[in-house]
């Protein structure tokens, strides 16, 4: 499950994805991509943007969400983006609290499928999507052939970042570390980020065209292929959940319905898949990612 907390209205929404879906850089960026499209355009128009994330690596902390975010403030999406990392070994944000009460209900009902699942962790101030397969798309493939890495950026000791446009039309990156107090250091993103602008002589300007032209969020099906990933479970790890469950399920006398929602379960041909699964028993799969943007610019870089 990935939330999204809206601080100006209060709102968490939270997308519920299949098991099988292994979440990456590009399910982040895809999901963030359709929260600021099409759930809270607001955000997806605020001229000032600010997000706080974890500080997981293979999610949120990677080069494909740096480009991905000076892709937006490039293509005039928002004006001005800062990220602001939660620091490595943190307790709890906005998100976490989201959970915290989503467990509770969950703890406090018998959930015995999905369909209850879902009602169970919709209401109040939560609000729940499982998102079609046509939200989830692959990013990285045209990030590779038009950005480069910018090194160090994703270090765990940075904890904030700012893009910002500039009148000029480049995009200006500046950044704060965890050890330093004081003035943020920032550069020029397209010198660094672009193919086409570490060359020698590089025609600043023809770069960003042919990216704008090629990578461009207007046009995502044309742009970014949909996502490879179709998010089954293995035929083994069906099997495995059947024969667990449904002996179980006879012995509660449940309604047949319930029992067809599990027979009922997509898998893929894979058989490779651990059948015990990667979370525990009982337990949800939390990514939190916060979300908070300004009806009105501002200019403060702002850390944790």
């Amino acid at each position: 499950m990935f939330g999204v907390v809206d601080e100006l209205a209060g709102k968490q929404t939270n997308y519920v994805y299949k098991e099988g879906r292994k979440v990456d850089a590009d399910d982040v960026i895809s999901l963030v991509h359709h929260y600021l499209t099409d759930m809270v355009p607001a955000a997806g128009r605020a001229q000032k943007l600010t997000l706080w994330m974890d500080s997981c690596s293979g999610q949120n902390r990677n080069q494909f969400l740096v480009q991905y975010l000076y892709l937006r403030v490039l293509q005039d999406k928002n004006k001005e983006i800062t990220v602001n990392f939660m620091v490595v070994g943190h307790t709890r944000f906005s998100p976490d609290r989201g959970f915290g009460r989503l467990d509770k209900n969950m703890s406090d009902c018998n959930i015995l499928d999905g369909n209850e699942f879902i009602k169970t962790i919709t209401g109040g101030q939560n609000f729940t999507i499982e998102p079609p397969a046509s939200v989830f798309r692959c990013w990285r493939d045209g990030f590779v052939k038009y950005f480069y890495d910018v090194p160090g950026i994703c270090s765990t000791d940075i904890i904030s970042l700012k893009f910002v446009k500039e009148e000029t039309g480049l995009v200006q990156l500046s950044w704060a570390e965890r050890k330093e107090i004081g003035e943020a250091k920032s550069f020029s993103l397209q010198s660094q980020l672009l193919r086409q602008g570490r060359k020698k002589n590089a025609d600043i300007p023809n770069a960003i065209s042919s990216v704008m032209e090629a990578l461009s969020l207007d046009h995502l099906q044309h742009c970014f292929p949909p996502s490879s990933k179709d998010g089954l479970i293995s035929k083994n790890r069906k099997e495995y959940l059947l024969k667990l469950i449904l002996p179980e399920l006879e012995r509660m006398q449940v309604p047949e319905q319930t029992k067809q929602w599990w027979r009922d379960l997509q898998c893929s041909n894979s058989v490779e898949e651990s059948v015990e699964g990667e979370v525990g028993e009982g337990e949800i799969d939390h990514t939190p990612t916060m979300i908070t943007h300004s009806r009105v610019p501002r200019t403060s870089l702002t850390g944790p």
